[in-house]
């Protein structure tokens, strides 16, 4: 959610000004990453060098299955897959085959995108209080992983993780619902990073080469 793009593979977006698909290659980049990340099989060394943020990589007694998974990503991204250290730049699109380039999203755009996964109140939307969010598109929960899943009625909620009641309706997460309350546990940190007024840091991609 809080990545547009990255070496000109764009992720999905449901904001209104900019509604679109992700591109072909997203999603499966975004699996080889989660699978590598949980197995352990990544691993890098940030440097300076004349003033660029280069990203060294590197192997760790790699079995098979992980550099299958690392040339994958090499080649997703259009990258040099005999090289072993890659510059990492902000942008949509990298420069030449040696350089990581990612396009990330402010606060207010990861907002905007939370927000379309809010259930609104059909009374809501024929008062034209707010606009219809896309929750009810989705044929499964699969389709709404990284976003905040906000449920509504106009009964408090009694097993909720949060609750707030606006213009006679309550807006709450379930407290069984774990994914959305990891993700908006991670709105509120994001937010908390944003008020320190300390320098962005750009997200860090590492992956093994071999």
């Amino acid at each position: 959610v809080c990545l547009t793009a990255i070496n000109d593979l764009h992720n999905s977006s449901e904001n209104r000004l900019s509604t679109h698909e992700a591109d072909e290659g997203f999603e499966e980049l975004l699996e080889i990453l989660t699978t590598l990340q949980r197995t352990g099989g990544l691993g890098s060394r940030l440097v300076e060098r004349e003033g660029e943020k280069t990203i060294i990589f590197f192997r760790q007694n790699l079995n098979d299955e992980v550099k299958n998974s690392s040339h994958r990503i090499t080649e997703l991204l259009g990258l040099d897959s005999n090289a072993n250290e890659y510059r990492l730049v902000y942008g949509s699109a990298a420069s030449d085959d040696r350089e990581i380039a990612m396009l990330t999203r402010s606060m207010f755009d990861i907002i905007a995108e939370l927000s379309q996964f809010v259930h609104i109140p059909e009374q809501h939307v024929r008062e034209n209080r707010a606009s219809p969010g896309v929750i009810d598109k989705a044929s499964s929960y699969e389709e709404v992983r990284s976003r905040v899943f906000v449920k509504s009625d106009q009964n408090k909620p009694e097993d909720s993780f949060l609750a707030v009641k606006y213009r006679d309706y309550w807006f709450y997460i379930e407290d069984t619902d774990y994914r959305s309350k990891r993700m908006f546990s991670f709105l509120l940190f994001l937010l908390s990073l944003a008020e320190g007024g300390g320098e962005g840091l750009a997200p860090v991609l590492t992956l093994p080469t071999g």
